[in-house]
C-alpha cells in the first residue's frame, strides 16, 4: 500500500509515542549496509530493550506495515526507491553476552568476530568459523550462517524470539526450521533477541592462531577492499556458485559502480558510486547468463527490499 509522507509522519509519530523509542524518518540505510549503497527506510527505530521493541511492533503491526530487522546490514540491501515500512536496527540495545560454563548466551545485536574471540579468551571452541563473518548474531540465526568448518546450527541449543505482536518465546534449535542459509526467522515475521551456543573447552593460544589463519585465508581470496555482501548466491546442489559464474566469463562485468569481482566471482563489489539498482542489475544478468548455459538458477543469499 502507497502512503503520503503525513501518513508515515503520523506512524512514525504513533511509535514514537507509544514505545519511547527515538524514530527516524526516511533513514539512510546505504550507511548502515555493508554495500554503502540503496535507498531509505520510511520508518527506522533503535529499541534499547525488548519492552522497547515490543512496544514498537504492536504500533507499527496495528498500522499494517511491513517490518524488518536489521543487524550489521553484511546481507541486505534497500532498493534505490527506499523501503516502504519499519526497519528495526538490532545493534544498540540486544548486546549482553552470559557464559556459563560450556555455553554462551548471546545478544542479537552482537557482532560474530567479537563472539569468536570472547569465547576464546575463555577457552570455548566452536566458534571459530564465524571470526571472519561480518555479521551479528542475529543475522546469523536467520540465515543459518557458516562455513564448511562450521554453522549456528550446529551450535544453537535454545533461541528466544519475539512475533510482531511483541510476544516473546524461547524455543529448541529443532524448532527453528534451520536449512542451508535459511531458518524460521527468514520470513520476518519473528525477531531473535537471544541465542544460547553450547560450545566446547579448547586452549585459547590454538584457537586464536586458527581464527588468524581464517583471516588470513579470507583477505587472500575475497575482494575485501570494497563494499560488498559477501556471496551473493547460494550454492546450487553439487555445485558452487563461483565456479558457474566465472565459467560464464562474468568476472569484471560491471553496471554503473558495482562489479563482479575479479578476486572471487560470487561477490559483487561497490568498487565506488554503486546505487542498489546496480547491484540488483549484475545479479540479474548472472542469473540470466548461468541459466542460459547450464540451465541452473542461481538463488541470492542477500535479501532486498
Amino acid at each position: 500500500m502507497h502512503r503520503s509522507p503525513s501518513q508515515w509522519d503520523k506512524i512514525a509519530q504513533n511509535i514514537a509515542e507509544v514505545s519511547g523509542v527515538e524514530v527516524s524518518r526516511d533513514a539512510d540505510m546505504a550507511g548502515r549496509v555493508s554495500y554503502k549503497a540503496g535507498g531509505k527506510a520510511r520508518v527506522f527505530i533503535e529499541p534499547h530493550d525488548a519492552d522497547e521493541l515490543a512496544a514498537s511492533l504492536k504500533a507499527a503491526s496495528a498500522h499494517n506495515i511491513s517490518i524488518v530487522a536489521l543487524g550489521a546490514g553484511s546481507n541486505l540491501l534497500v532498493r534505490d526507491e527506499g523501503f516502504e515500512g519499519l526497519i528495526v536496527g538490532m545493534r544498540r540495545g540486544f548486546t549482553t553476552l552470559v557464559m556459563e560454563g560450556n555455553e554462551i548466551e548471546s545478544g542479537a545485536g552482537i557482532m560474530l568476530p567479537r563472539l569468536a574471540r570472547d569465547a576464546s579468551d575463555v577457552g570455548l571452541g566452536g566458534l571459530t568459523w564465524a571470526v571472519g563473518i561480518p555479521g551479528s548474531v542475529g543475522g546469523a540465526a536467520c540465515m543459518n550462517a557458516g562455513t564448511k568448518l562450521g554453522s549456528i546450527s550446529r551450535i544453537l541449543v535454545t533461541a528466544e524470539i519475539m512475533d510482531l505482536k511483541g510476544n516473546i518465546s524461547r524455543i529448541d534449535a529443532k524448532d527453528m526450521g534451520f536449512g542451508y542459509r535459511k531458518s524460521r526467522l527468514r520470513g520476518n515475521n519473528e525477531i531473535l533477541l537471544k541465542a544460547r551456543l553450547r560450545l566446547s573447552s579448547a586452549e585459547s593460544q590454538a584457537l586464536n592462531a586458527e581464527m588468524d589463519a581464517i583471516i588470513g585465508e579470507r583477505r587472500a581470496k575475497m575482494p575485501l577492499a570494497y563494499p560488498n555482501c559477501g556471496s551473493v548466491f547460494t550454492n546450487p546442489p553439487g555445485e558452487s556458485a563461483w565456479r558457474l559464474i566465472a565459467d560464464c566469463g562474468l568476472q569484471g562485468k560491471k553496471a554503473g559502480g558495482a562489479e563482479v569481482s575479479r578476486k572471487h566471482a560470487n561477490f559483487i563489489v561497490n568498487r565506488g558510486g554503486a546505487k542498489a539498482s546496480d547491484i540488483v542489475s549484475l545479479i540479474g544478468t548472472i542469473q540470466s547468463s548461468v541459466y542460459e548455459k547450464t540451465g541452473v538458477r542461481l538463488e541470492p543469499e542477500l535479501q532486498i527490499l
